[in-house]
């Protein structure tokens, strides 16, 4: 996991690829897990401004991805982001928290 990605301001449809480790820096397997979501909130916000699924795409290695929509990450700022991680028996997962900061784009 990264400390801060940085994007674009409007830059959708673009893929966050994420490969999910434990504290010791190990991939995690996401073999079982049925859902993880990407959450954002604006630091100092209340509000969750990213609220999405990822799709797995190596699940023995911990790889996702998260498909930015054309309504998020449009307000140039920092967000306080999580994957949190649901596996099949209900078990639950949240990753480190880590930095998306949304930059404005060029003219």
């Amino acid at each position: 996991m990264v400390d801060v990605l940085e994007r674009a301001r409007n830059d959708v449809l673009d893929d966050i690829e994420f490969t999910v480790k434990d504290h010791t820096g190990t991939a995690l397997d996401l073999t079982d897990a049925t859902e993880i979501k990407l959450k954002a909130a604006a630091v100092g916000g209340t509000t969750l401004e990213l609220d999405g699924t990822c799709t797995i795409t190596d699940a023995a290695n911990g790889k996702c991805k998260y498909t930015v929509q054309p309504t998020e990450l449009a307000t140039v700022g920092l967000y306080h982001a999580e994957l949190q991680i649901t596996y099949s028996g209900g078990k639950i997962i949240t990753t480190k928290r880590f930095d998306i900061r949304v930059v404005k784009d060029l003219p």
